[in-house]
This record gives C-alpha cells, sequence and structure tokens, in this order.
C-alpha cells in the first residue's frame, strides 16, 4: 500500500538558501518585554531558469529588524537571504513565480525567523522573536501600493 503522503507532495520544492548578509547591532544586555518593534521585509530577484522537465526559480528576501527602548534604537539587524526552489511542473512558469513569491518567501521567512532568534539568544541578549505573518496577504499589500 502507497503511502498517503507520496500522493500530495507538492510539485513545488524547496533545495537550498543561502545567507548573503546579516548585519547586527547591538548595544544592551538584556531586551526589556515593552521594547518598541520595527520590522520590515522586502523581496526581489525573482530569477526563473529551465533545465530539462523542471523550473528553477530564486527569491531574495530581505529583513530589516529594530528594538527601541525610550525612543532609542538598541538593536538592529538587516538579513537578506536567497532561496533555490523547484518545480516539476516545468509547463506553468507563471504559476511557479506566484509559488515563489508566496511558499518561498513563506519558507525564507521561517528561516530567517530562527536565524535571528538563534543569534539573538546567544549575543548574551534575549531571544529577538519576530512574529509570523501571512505572507499572501503581505504580497497582496504590497502589490495594492
Amino acid at each position: 500500500m502507497e503511502n498517503s503522503i507520496e500522493k500530495c507532495i507538492s510539485h513545488f520544492q524547496y533545495l537550498t538558501s543561502i545567507i548573503e548578509k546579516f548585519d547586527f547591532e547591538n548595544s544592551i544586555v538584556r531586551i526589556k518585554n515593552d521594547c518598541k518593534r520595527n520590522i520590515d521585509m522586502n523581496y526581489d530577484d525573482i530569477a526563473i531558469k529551465r533545465k530539462a522537465d523542471a523550473l528553477y526559480g530564486e527569491i531574495s528576501l530581505s529583513l530589516f529588524v529594530c528594538l527601541y527602548e525610550n525612543d532609542e534604537k538598541v538593536v538592529s539587524i538587516n538579513y537578506k537571504t536567497k532561496g533555490l526552489f523547484k518545480s516539476t511542473d516545468a509547463d506553468n512558469e507563471a504559476e511557479f513565480k506566484e509559488l515563489l513569491k508566496i511558499n518561498g518567501l513563506a519558507v525564507l521567512y521561517s528561516l530567517a525567523r530562527a536565524h535571528i532568534t538563534t543569534l539573538s539568544s546567544v549575543a548574551g541578549i534575549d531571544n529577538i522573536n519576530i512574529p509570523m505573518i501571512n505572507v499572501y496577504e503581505y504580497i497582496k499589500q504590497k502589490k495594492d501600493n
């Protein structure tokens, strides 16, 4: 009997990613719970290539995180990553581009959250946990602006 998960595997798959930039500036020892957070995100560099019977795509994600205490910036993070994805549905490049924007960014954002949390925990300060986002809504808002 075939495993039911095998029937559900997406033709869109994450292959790998790299961290292109990770600047971390810190001027505090502990983060107060009531500190203000400013988080901004951007994406770009969508590149799609066709090889054999598959599509390969790259997308970049940039995150800017600042923490403020008493209106003074105490932590600043500038993070950029690039991911490589593959689709075995080589006939639908438009759908692949949309999957890169939504699913690809969701994967990269999750990895970025983990990297930022891990780095902050070993930097001698409390964990910096950035919130989860609805990538679909983010793309929709960006398109409307």
